[in-house]
């Protein structure tokens, strides 16, 4: 079976470059308009299940793709953004002004609690590969799962054995960008591999 991973549209903080995080942002004019696309590019797939992040701008992407399939979207909460506390809405001119210190130690150190409300990296890859892993013992046919950024970037750091302080040497993925991950089941044994990183040709 393969899993689709697909970042949702844009919103306006994603053009203002604020951190989003799990504060609930609806996709803006252009985000709407990459929805439609990449929904028309997922007609080339046979899906069998869709998941999505609950927050509004996941949800509405996997709900754009969806009108091709009519599927039950299952939501958890677990594929939602990095929670990024006091620093949502900041830019990260912001953040460095005012938290210079501890965005270093969260940068550098990925397992250090520097409070506000911030998730560590590791604390995001550990919860979105216990959720990707849950869903591909789950389901048998190929499946979607709308989510975000961060989080996609970090488990794919996890997939392709890429350490959190290197994880800048993965691109960052584009909105509506598509990844796609083989899975091969023996028994409860699951062996991914990773065949597409941020496709995002249908944006053309």
């Amino acid at each position: 079976m393969k899993i689709y991973l697909i970042r949702h549209g844009q919103t306006e903080w994603n053009v203002a470059q604020r951190w989003q995080g799990t504060t609930d942002i609806a996709l803006d004019e252009i985000g709407v308009i990459q929805a439609e696309k990449v929904a028309k590019k997922m007609t080339q797939y046979q899906l069998q299940a869709i998941y999505s992040s609950p927050l509004q701008r996941a949800a509405a992407t996997a709900q754009a793709i969806n009108q091709n399939f009519n599927l039950p979207i299952t939501y958890i909460k677990d594929l939602e953004e990095i929670r990024l506390g006091e620093w949502e809405g900041w830019t990260t001119s912001e953040v460095l002004e005012k938290h210079a210190d501890k965005f270093n130690t969260w940068e550098t150190n990925h397992e250090a609690q520097i409070g506000l409300g911030v998730e560590t990296n590791y604390e995001l890859q550990q919860r979105a590969w216990t959720a990707f892993d849950a869903i591909a013992q789950k389901e048998v046919g190929d499946t979607l799962i709308v989510t975000h950024g961060a989080w996609i970037h970090r488990l794919m750091c996890k997939l392709l054995g890429v350490p959190l302080q290197q994880r800048m040497n993965i691109a960052y993925l584009a909105n509506v960008g598509i990844s796609i991950v083989n899975c091969e089941k023996e028994g409860d044994l699951r062996k991914y591999s990773v065949s597409t990183l941020n496709d995002a040709s249908h944006l053309v």
